[in-house]
């Protein structure tokens, strides 16, 4: 059930983004639960060469990703008039707690490394991204049901394919 305040629903995340416009740049979002999965995998198997390795490609993909929709979608976004629970402070307050998140994850791999692993090091790491895992799955549903359908509906075509190219 969606809720339509803030653009979040369990069913959110599983709608396909169109081919075209703006909406495909959500298509990078797969990519990241894919690397994630990757990435906890290893770690519950105790691979930290390989679970390192997925979390490098996914906080350097995220890390991209954030910083293109900050300096092309965001500005653009903040000049239109705002959904309900569609506000630019939610988008940029996501994004800032995402990263923050990557850095601990970062922080905490890095002292398994040194450390050596072991599960009973392993499982806190893995409960802190369950949390972060519903907060890129949150962030999603907020840009799938609010950011990049209100571009869509207020931006004429050649300001969308603007956009487009800048980020391609």
């Amino acid at each position: 059930m969606s809720d339509c305040r803030t653009g979040c629903g369990d069913d959110a995340r599983h709608v396909a983004p169109s081919s075209s416009g703006l909406a495909a740049w959500l298509a990078p979002h797969v990519r990241f639960e894919q690397l994630l999965e990757k990435h906890r995998i290893a770690l519950m198997q105790l691979d930290l060469p390989v679970a390192q390795r997925a979390l490098e490609e996914f906080a350097q993909a995220l890390r991209e990703h954030i910083a293109l929709e900050e300096q092309w979608i965001l500005p653009r976004y903040a000049e239109l008039e705002a959904p309900p629970g569609g506000a630019l402070a939610l988008f940029t307050g996501e994004h800032q707690k995402l990263l923050e998140f990557v850095r601990r994850f970062e922080r905490a791999l890095r002292t398994l490394a040194a450390e050596g692993p072991a599960h009973r090091k392993v499982l806190p790491l893995l409960d802190q991204q369950a949390t972060f895992k519903n907060l890129l799955e949150h962030h999603d549903a907020r840009e799938r049901n609010l950011l990049y359908p209100t571009l869509e509906k207020q931006l004429s075509a050649a300001e969308q394919q603007t956009l487009c190219d800048a980020l391609r």
